[in-house]
């Protein structure tokens, strides 16, 4: 492990026990400007925290609930839902509402909300 990695997961241990600024440092790190890779190696360090296998398996990169972590920049698609729930075993719906529960805690961009359906 790097110590930038290091500083990233100790980071993520912060705000995930409540720490505001360690939050925010995060949400900054994952947003535009920053690199796929970093965008990724940050959502991961949080994600690897999530009590639900399901919702690792979602916000992995590769479906198997793993590093890395899915890029917050990309916009999460109808056929991106369709593949995630192949590989979690959920129907279509309920993949649709994880996703839409994790967004209010990632920076994520589903594309069926800024279509509005």
């Amino acid at each position: 492990m790097t110590s930038g990695e290091l500083a990233t997961s100790l980071t993520a241990a912060l705000a995930v026990l409540g720490d505001a600024p360690a939050r925010e440092a995060l949400l900054e790190a994952m947003g535009e400007g920053t690199s796929s890779s970093t965008r990724r190696a940050v959502l991961w360090s949080l994600a690897d925290f999530e009590k639900q296998a399901i919702d690792r398996i979602l916000l992995s990169r590769d479906q198997d609930g793993l590093a890395p972590g899915i890029d917050p920049g990309e916009e999460l698609t109808e056929r991106d839902v369709w593949a995630y729930a192949r590989a979690a075993r959920l129907p279509t719906h309920e993949v649709r509402a994880r996703y839409e529960a994790l967004a209010e805690r990632y920076p994520l961009k589903l594309s069926w909300r800024t279509r509005g359906t």
